[in-house]
């Protein structure tokens, strides 16, 4: 408004918030009917859990049927995700490197069953003993001993000595050392590296993917927080070599190919996506690199979380139908349940075992009794005139950000801050003020109380004398339409709305957006260009309709 930014989830039919998709489909083939929620849908279950950007690929008939891709590479900059969008795939990479040396041993170059101190010293395992009992397929099963990680990857000064924690064989252990560990024994045993060896055999197919730095021509997305935010994110990382357990970058059309080229693929996958290293689940099972969901139908799966990076593929190998998708957000993996069980199935023991939790149980409940941080009605900062009760007749929603015309150019900055630091903002103005403001994690801060007049609309052209007969509530947003609102603001939203409507008796013909009553154009930027706020990701429909709830 008067700055610049300084659950089982919904199905389809689900209010559309706005946040932008693009969709892309081969030439050659015609598309299946996408079962993967809809665009609104999808837009709602990423307003609701947090997630920037998502992309997502799905496969019928061993097909790469579509690519769709969702919201923002930075809440930042906004650029859009596209299909030249590289994420990290994380633990991806391993099924990556596990068909790689599946290949090789298929070509006799590596044998499974040949314990690797045959022909290569590890120096950084001490227990020699034990060491000699390692083979290829016991990395790749994850029953390998030895831990996750006892080090940092990507710094080669953290690399220490490697303990088993249990002898090679004994039980599953899910371990990104032993996937370190196979790769050096591969690049010595071929005289590669990883990354020639994958530029060799994958280069053309994946010409989005590289398992170290991201290609060039790429846009990296940007990792953020579990709130949606920068501030505990941190960047795409560029790891200078290559790491077969971690350091692929990739997008969700390039992974969905090479899954394709995998189904139907028996010579391969006959023997890798067999089940043979039970886990504590008694429905998820362990093959070679990937992880199987057993049953009457069995599902081929892998995760991947490289902390705000997360990642998932599922694949049906009896129909071929499959989903990928590749998520910038510390929540990304909540949406397993939503976007890839409506393509293969009920996926409960793997959402179960892997553990991330459900959209649903990020959903804040909508609070029963309205907190309002109130002020006494003769506090010295309130100002505004008195008026009576019957004086007020709407309600005006603003967002706190808005654009701001900068060398010709629109510009907005990010908002953040609790709804008592702009209420003592607020306090600051000489010309602005507002009644409510409401925080993105839903606390409300009164400003003005309501039997006062507030200042917080300059423009009267559409109906006269606003400031006089409404009640305004600002929104910590940044106000271009494209920063979403969390689910716990707009419940309190909807519930302050509803008070103040009960209060004043007014309807839903009552409540404003502020750009409704200020359509003028921003001066300096042409003439295109006006404030959108609240914006189209808010809910107004929504909120209106609950009035008569």
């Amino acid at each position: 408004m008067f700055i610049s930014r300084s659950l089982k989830i919904l199905r389809a039919g689900a209010l559309a918030l706005g946040l932008g998709a693009c969709t892309t489909t081969p030439a050659s083939e015609s598309p299946a009917p996408d079962l993967i929620p809809s665009d609104d849908a999808i837009r709602t279950l990423m307003q609701q859990t947090h997630v920037p950007g998502l992309s997502i690929a799905r496969l019928s008939s061993c097909q790469v049927t579509s690519t769709r891709h969702f919201g923002v590479e930075d809440v930042e900059t906004r650029a859009p995700v596209t299909a030249d969008t590289a994420f990290e795939a994380a633990s991806l990479t391993k099924t990556v490197f596990a068909t790689l040396v599946m290949s090789l041993a298929n070509e006799g170059v590596l044998d499974l069953d040949e314990p690797l101190a045959d022909t290569f010293n590890y120096a950084r395992i001490p227990n020699k003993a034990l060491y000699a009992r390692l083979t290829p397929r016991l990395i790749l099963q994850h029953r390998s001993g030895l831990p996750n990680w006892a080090s940092d990857p990507t710094d080669r000064e953290t690399w220490g000595p490697i303990e088993f924690n249990f002898e090679p064989g004994r039980q599953f252990n899910y371990s990104g050392e032993a996937f370190q560990l196979l790769q050096a024994f591969v690049e010595d045993q071929t005289g590669k590296s990883l990354d020639l060896l994958f530029r060799e055999r994958y280069g053309a197919s994946l010409p989005r993917t590289s398992l170290s730095k991201p290609l060039d021509g790429m846009s990296p997305a940007f990792g953020h927080d579990a709130s949606g935010s920068k501030q505990d994110g941190r960047p795409l990382k560029n790891p200078p070599n290559s790491g077969a357990a971690f350091s692929m970058t990739t997008t969700a059309d390039d992974y969905a190919a090479f899954l394709a080229g995998l189904c139907g693929n028996d010579s391969l996958t006959d023997e890798m996506w067999t089940p043979a290293s039970p886990t504590k689940s008694d429905q998820v099972t362990w093959a070679l690199g990937w992880g199987v969901q057993t049953g009457k139908t069995p599902i081929i799966f892998h995760w991947g979380d490289n902390g705000p990076f997360k990642a998932f593929a599922a694949l049906e190998p009896q129909s071929g139908d499959g989903i990928v998708f590749f998520a910038n957000g510390m929540n990304g993996l909540t949406l397993i349940e939503s976007l890839a069980e409506p393509i293969v199935g009920d996926l409960d023991p793997i959402i179960d075992w892997l553990d991330y939790g459900r959209p649903a149980d990020l959903i804040e409940a909508e609070p029963d009794a309205l907190a309002i941080d109130r002020l006494p009605a003769d506090y010295a900062h309130n100002g505004g005139e008195t008026r009576e009760p019957g004086a007020i007749d709407m309600i005006v929603i603003h967002t706190i950000g808005g654009p701001l015309c900068e060398a010709g150019e629109i510009h907005f900055a990010d908002v953040t801050g609790s709804a008592t630091f702009w209420r003592d903002w607020f306090f600051e103005q000489d010309d602005k003020s507002i009644h409510y403001i409401i925080g993105r994690d839903g606390a409300i801060a009164q400003q003005r109380p309501d039997l006062r007049t507030a200042g917080h609309v300059s423009f009267h052209g559409v109906r006269e004398n606003v400031n006089t007969r409404s009640i305004g509530i600002e929104l910590v947003n940044n106000g271009d339409g494209e920063d979403p609102f969390p689910a716990i603001q707009i419940a309190s939203t909807k519930a302050l709305v509803k008070k103040l409507s009960a209060d004043y008796s007014l309807g839903a013909e009552d409540i404003f957006s502020h750009s409704d009553l200020d359509p003028r154009q921003l001066s300096g930027c042409g003439d295109n260009y006006r404030r959108v706020d609240p914006g189209p990701l808010f809910p107004m429909a929504d909120l209106k309709a609950s009035l008569a709830d």
